[in-house]
């Protein structure tokens, strides 16, 4: 019976609290009248033990009709907009991940922006289960708004308000994006580039001989491997034992995520394994200023969380990270909200504010103090330090990708050969909404490759493009719903119209008929599946 069912929905939940009012039984919370947490609206069996979309749909139309705003951070399931008449925004990052920090901001920014439109606007905010991603924004919403002045007053107040154990954010690394949030509200600070030059561990746990760092990250685009053994000197300030990764030189920037692997020694019956120890995300804008970061016990995930006990991990057990400032510089466009900007421009006066860093090597961790441009006036300015990305009005015809844009028929060709039926079917199942013609070229803010849900097809077997930061983007629909279809080194997909700004406004020679180009190319692939 339906006793039965809400008993299992309660089970599902956890130690979230639920809404149950008026005849409803939801996985949502009220953290203040206008900000709602609240985990997936789901359909199908799955609608039956978590948020039934029909349910959350009665909700918000009973409640707060023609006033609301969903914000999905799911990166690996979306649902159709229209259901909620297309009040939805796609702002998606992987699970007990922190989102992209340059995305915090502007997501904060946008969710302002509506809940000021109108006093009785409400935003609602999930993820997959409504508690960890839904924290990280919900904190710093509650930052950016006032309602809170510190990291770790948002961090309390949204677990109070979502769990009845206080226990909201509890991924270390997504709790640290909330203190970098924090640290960098109403500011801006210079995108910090550094080179590796030596890991510690220390005091690892026993039985260890060699470890390996495996590091990635959108801001330098590929993944790089340390390895290290060893050492046979203790640690110098501790003087507790230590494995060594050293004689690195991987140049970093922005987002990092660092996993530890570490072989274990053999044993009687059994050969060296390799064991995942722990792994952490950091910006290298928040560096220390001595240049090394240092991660205790406490402040690290995976292993260290589930040991709680300290079977395993010792209290004095830490990670350090050395770096030094990174001669080669390589320049980035920033979203003009991000409160992140170049190096390179520490020596300019942005119109509207200044930003004392000093020189082209600027002290770790400075900041400025700046008024904000946002809009496109700002992006144009930012897009304008990126010496090698044409500005609006510029049009450069030199790479192939620029004459594609001219010829509809290479483009015809281009889609014939790259949209499998698969695919296809794919594309026409995902989300619509009313389409407008929107062809140009974009340049992406965000890098945008999300994970699939375990047990799921690639993403890219989805529909979804892979794009990574400051990739230019062949635009062929913009949707109201929040997508964008585009076209990247051959491979055409969807991805978020949030991660972008579009460079042009009219089609660089390219014009409407190119959405027309690709319309025919569905429908004839599409007939071609039915035969």
């Amino acid at each position: 019976g339906m006793g039965n069912i809400n008993l299992i929905r309660r089970m599902v939940s956890k130690n979230k609290r639920r809404f149950e009012e008026d005849g409803f039984s939801l996985d949502l919370t009220y953290v203040t009248p206008q900000i709602i947490a609240m985990g997936f609206p789901s359909d199908g069996v799955e609608g039956s033990f978590r948020n039934n979309v029909k349910d959350v749909y009665r909700f918000f139309e009973t409640r707060h009709p023609d006033s609301y705003l969903i914000i999905n951070l799911c990166s690996e399931r979306i649902y159709d907009p229209s259901i909620f008449h297309n009040r939805v925004e796609f702002w998606p990052f992987d699970d007990h991940q922190p989102p992209p920090f340059e995305m915090m901001r502007p997501i904060c920014t946008r969710i302002q922006a509506y809940l000021e439109e109108k006093d009785d606007n409400v935003v609602a905010i999930h993820c997959k289960a409504g508690k960890g991603r839904t924290g990280v924004v919900t904190v710093a919403l509650l930052l950016q708004l006032g309602i809170c002045g510190t990291a770790d007053e948002a961090l309390s107040c949204y677990g109070q308000c979502r769990t009845v154990d206080g226990e909201g954010v509890t991924v270390k690394s997504q709790r640290r994006y909330c203190r970098y949030f924090a640290q960098n509200l109403c500011m801006v600070r210079p995108m910090v580039q550094v080179s590796i030059t030596q890991i510690n561990i220390i005091n690892p746990p026993a039985g260890y001989s060699h470890a390996m760092c495996r590091l990635a990250g959108p801001g330098f685009g590929k993944e790089g491997v340390l390895q290290g053994s060893v050492s046979s000197q203790k640690h110098p300030g501790t003087g507790l034992p230590q494995l060594v990764i050293d004689g690195c030189d991987l140049m970093i920037r922005g987002d990092v995520h660092f996993k530890l692997i570490a072989t274990k020694a053999a044993g009687m019956f059994r050969g060296e394994t390799e064991e995942s120890l722990c792994s952490a995300w950091f910006h290298t804008s928040f560096l220390p200023d001595n240049g090394v970061q240092c991660f205790s016990v406490d402040e690290l995930d995976g292993g260290p969380i589930k040991d709680k006990a300290r079977r395993v991990f010792s209290k004095s057990f830490a990670v350090e990270i050395h770096t030094k400032l990174a001669h080669k510089k390589e320049r980035r466009v920033h979203h003009p909200a991000s409160g992140i900007v170049e190096e390179v421009m520490c020596d300019q006066q942005p119109q509207g504010g200044s930003l004392n860093c000093g020189s082209d090597r600027p002290q770790r961790g400075s900041t400025g103090s700046v008024q904000e441009s946002s809009g496109s006036e700002g992006l144009e300015r930012a897009v304008s330090w990126h010496s090698d990305v044409p500005s609006k009005g510029e049009v450069g015809l030199e790479t192939e990708d620029d004459e594609l844009l001219h010829d509809e028929e290479a483009v015809a060709a281009m889609l014939q050969g790259q949209l499998s039926p698969r695919t296809v079917s794919s594309l026409r199942k995902s989300p619509k909404g009313s389409l407008a013609a929107a062809t140009g070229r974009a340049m992406m803010l965000f890098a945008f490759d999300p994970a699939p849900e375990d047990g799921q097809e690639q993403q890219s077997d989805r529909g979804f493009l892979r794009v990574d930061v400051n990739d230019i983007v062949v635009i062929f629909k913009k949707c109201e719903d929040g997508w964008c279809l585009g076209m990247h080194k051959g491979e055409v997909g969807w991805f978020p119209y949030h991660y972008c700004v579009q460079l042009t406004d009219s089609a660089m020679g390219m014009r409407a008929a190119g959405s027309e180009v690709l319309e025919a190319t569905l429908a004839a692939q599409t007939r071609a599946m039915e035969i």
